[in-house]
């Protein structure tokens, strides 16, 4: 689930409450009122799609197609170890769940405990996220800079 929120906080919320967009709730982060979904089913509004963000903590958001699935949990996994150990932050969710958290549920009740999880998140202005590493252009790179390497060592 998307909504237009950024850490630039009121920027982002202005910037999005102005032009030819559908109508949002800015009291719950953006998220779409009933008014603006039918503007939206209707073709009378669209949404730019540059900017929407993801609601919910980014390290526990769903598993990309461009990420390796088994490699997720284990890097989440490892960046909560290293925000407790090196930070004392509390991970916004309590392990990983099956499908990488919450599936698509415009109910209240799920909409708001993603909105308490952002709204979590955002509080630490750094923490560990290592969800680059089980990015599979990331680990292709990593492993050419290995042969390559591996090649020079060999030849020097």
């Amino acid at each position: 689930l998307r909504v237009g929120a950024g850490r630039s906080g009121d920027v982002a919320w202005a910037r999005l409450s102005r032009g030819p967009g559908p109508d949002r709730d800015m009291s719950r982060a953006g998220i779409l009122t009933e008014h603006g979904r039918t503007q939206i089913r209707q073709g009378t509004r669209t949404c730019d799609p540059t900017q929407v963000w993801t609601l919910g903590d980014p390290l526990f958001v769903s598993v990309r197609s461009y990420e390796v699935a088994l490699l997720v949990p284990v890097v989440q996994e490892a960046s909560v170890w290293l925000n407790q150990r090196f930070f004392g932050i509390a991970p916004s969710r309590k392990g990983w769940t099956s499908g990488g958290g919450y599936a698509y549920d415009d109910r209240p009740v799920v909409l708001d405990a993603l909105l308490a999880e952002w709204e979590e998140s955002q509080k630490y202005w750094y923490r560990f996220n290592l969800r680059f590493l089980a990015d599979s252009r990331n680990l292709f790179f990593m492993g050419i800079l290995y042969v390559v390497y591996q090649f020079l060592v060999l030849i020097f």
